[in-house]
């Protein structure tokens, strides 16, 4: 076999792959039998007319390209492995020559690396504390989640924060445009409306009914496109006003949000999560700002397909986040006028970054000989175990080929994650003041063991118990309440700061 290889942009390269004489021939005596077996020749049993007579009947050139076929998978294979490419798309094939067999392969390749003077950049270390009016907040909203509603004793319009029980029926001139909602919940100020429907609410009192006419610009890309030029009327029934009664912050309030003994053990592990947080997004900012800069001093192409592919997976995750918000991905694309290929064109620039950190990551790791070894494996399987119910069933466990591949890979990102942090802030870290302290005890502290022993459960139901910790319970209610109130448009939010910069190295084993 011959080959020559040729370079071509956008990270490609062309393979002229030409079959020796010697083995096309072999390939040609080998169709050649296989062709005798499968024809009858009058006089002759199948497989055993002569050679000349089987050609003369089917054709030298058919066999010759039948031959070339059967060769041309194996020889792509062999001078893939030969020089030592990885494929990354459907290859394009096309015929040079037919005897022996020679043809052109073009194919989009992993991407080459030139890495740059990556270890010059530098960042700042975040300073991290913990603002007293934001425990408050947390406080608040937990109270909010906890309230309940009731009935204003007196009539009066509604108010901000007051949740109203309207009827709505809504006309195209005197046809029915939408079908009428009854008993709606909405919290004024809380709920998405429009601004001229919560006017006329706040000029409304129970059991009355009042109209407006809403006229919605042709260009209005605020609102569904099935809105836009129409002229609306809406008739409004205010059947009930509701106020919030907010419970005491107490001792019974903190049992119920998160099973604590007191509000100030309640307070403390609300302190305790929001630091955690803070120093978490702090973290993933600085280790974004690095990678980000790092890759910029690089020089590489990636290949269109390799962008396809994470486009392909983004939009797939995409639709599973809108159907977890009861969204279809039509009527998503409908209210925000947007075709399926306007909405991968957007995603576009953050699929190509997120690719091209995560080559120049792995080349990072091999130009600083950064590797997991067994060692760390180990050791981080014994910091799991340690304090759990069952310490010797859990790191039975994590031992399993399974479970220490998943641990191997998180040690991976996470340590070169680090490794790049270290680089940049000159061994100073992500982030300094009482985050620090948060971070060390979060990378410290054995929480992944629940997830894992949660994945054994369901396959031995006399695995280890995972341990549920306050923290998680807190976190659960405040994210359920801030969930209630998110848009949306929240899916398709594509924020930086929020896309931990641990993913981009989440390829780099593979």
């Amino acid at each position: 076999m011959r080959v020559t290889v040729e370079r071509i942009p956008g990270s490609s390269v062309e393979l002229d792959i030409y079959a020796d004489d010697v083995e096309f021939a072999e390939a040609y005596e080998k169709t050649l039998r296989k062709v005798s077996k499968g024809i009858s020749i009058p006089g002759f049993r199948k497989g055993r007319a002569p050679r000349a007579i089987v050609e003369q009947m089917v054709g030298r050139d058919a066999i010759v390209d039948e031959a070339g076929r059967d060769m041309m998978d194996d020889l792509y294979r062999r001078a893939i492995e030969q020089e030592e490419l990885v494929p990354v798309g459907d290859p394009r094939v096309g015929i040079l020559q037919q005897e022996p067999i020679g043809f052109k392969v073009t194919i989009e390749v992993f991407p080459t690396v030139e890495l740059g003077d990556y270890a010059s950049v530098r960042v700042e270390p975040r300073e991290v504390e913990l603002e007293e009016d934001e425990v408050q907040q947390v406080l608040d909203q937990l109270q909010k989640t906890n309230s309940e509603w009731v009935s204003v004793s007196e009539p009066r319009s509604p108010r901000d924060d007051d949740k109203v029980i309207i009827d709505l029926d809504v006309y195209e001139g005197d046809e029915v445009f939408q079908e009428p909602a009854t008993d709606q919940e909405f919290v004024i100020g809380e709920t998405p409306l429009f601004d001229s429907l919560v006017e006329s609410l706040k000029m409304m009192l129970p059991n009355t009914t009042g109209e407006l006419s809403l006229a919605f610009d042709d260009e209005d890309m605020s609102v569904n496109p099935a809105l836009r030029g129409k002229e609306l009327r809406y008739v409004i029934t205010l059947k009930d006003v509701q106020e919030r009664i907010l419970p005491e912050l107490d001792d019974e309030l903190a049992a119920k949000a998160g099973d604590f003994e007191s509000v100030a053990a309640l307070r403390e592990q609300v302190e305790k999560d929001l630091l955690r947080n803070k120093a978490m997004e702090a973290r993933g900012e600085i280790a974004t700002e690095v990678i980000n800069a790092m890759a910029e001093k690089a020089t590489i192409e990636v290949p269109s397909s390799m962008i396809e592919k994470e486009l392909d997976d983004e939009l797939t995750q995409f639709r599973s986040r809108l159907a977890q918000q009861g969204i279809g991905i039509d009527d998503y694309l409908t209210t925000n006028d947007q075709t399926e290929d306007d909405l991968r064109d957007e995603m576009r620039p953050n699929a190509e970054r997120r690719i091209r950190n995560s080559v120049v990551l792995q080349e990072i790791a091999k130009a600083e000989n950064f590797e997991v070894s067994d060692d760390d494996i180990n050791a981080e399987i014994k910091r799991l175990a340690t304090g759990a119910e069952n310490p010797e069933r859990l790191e039975s466990l994590y031992q399993s080929e399974y479970f220490r591949g998943l641990l191997e890979n998180e040690l991976f990102d996470r340590k070169l994650t680090e490794r790049v942090i270290d680089i940049a802030t000159e061994g100073r870290g992500a982030v300094t003041g009482s985050g620090a302290a948060a971070l060390e005890a979060e990378f410290a502290a054995p929480e992944a063991a629940v997830e894992v022993t949660e994945v054994a459960a369901d396959a031995d139901e006399s695995g280890v118990d995972a341990e549920q910790s306050e923290e998680a319970e807190v976190v659960e209610v405040a994210d359920e309440a801030d969930e209630a109130e998110a848009p949306a448009d929240d899916a398709a939010a594509d924020d930086e700061a929020e896309e931990s910069a641990d993913e981009d190295a989440a390829e780099v084993k593979e």
